[in-house]
């Protein structure tokens, strides 16, 4: 499994920063089962970018909502596969479709969608 912790490309991309929290999560939310929740208090804002719009991302930003975060997810900082429709006749739902369809799905949940463009300035003002 390309996922399997300690085998070939688990280890990051890049060295933390010095004093900066890493967090393995072994489940779609990345709060269950990890110390994120400490990490994180529930008046903060925050931000989501990840793989799998449709698992890790979708989980994620539900706990973070569920536990009173904001939430902010920006809309290209997140990303899926295309989707076989298995009831579906064994159709393709392109990935692009699955991604707007998580977004709007968490935009009606309460999740903030941004853009790209928006990052510079979200914390500008704190």
């Amino acid at each position: 499994d390309a996922d399997e912790p300690g085998t070939p490309g688990w280890q990051l991309v890049h060295d933390p920063l010095p004093n900066e929290p890493v967090i393995d999560k072994m489940k779609n939310n990345s709060f269950a089962g990890t110390a994120l929740g400490d990490l994180i208090c529930e008046e903060a804002e925050v931000v989501v970018a990840g793989m799998q719009s449709d698992f890790c991302v979708r989980a994620t930003c539900s706990a973070a909502l569920a536990r009173g975060n904001e939430v902010l997810l920006i809309r290209g900082a997140h990303a899926t596969y295309d989707r076989l429709e298995v009831w579906g006749n064994g159709t393709i739902t392109p990935a692009a479709t699955v991604e707007k369809e998580i977004e709007l799905e968490l935009e009606e949940a309460g999740v903030v969608l941004l853009e790209m463009r928006d990052l510079p300035g979200i914390f500008a003002d704190r």
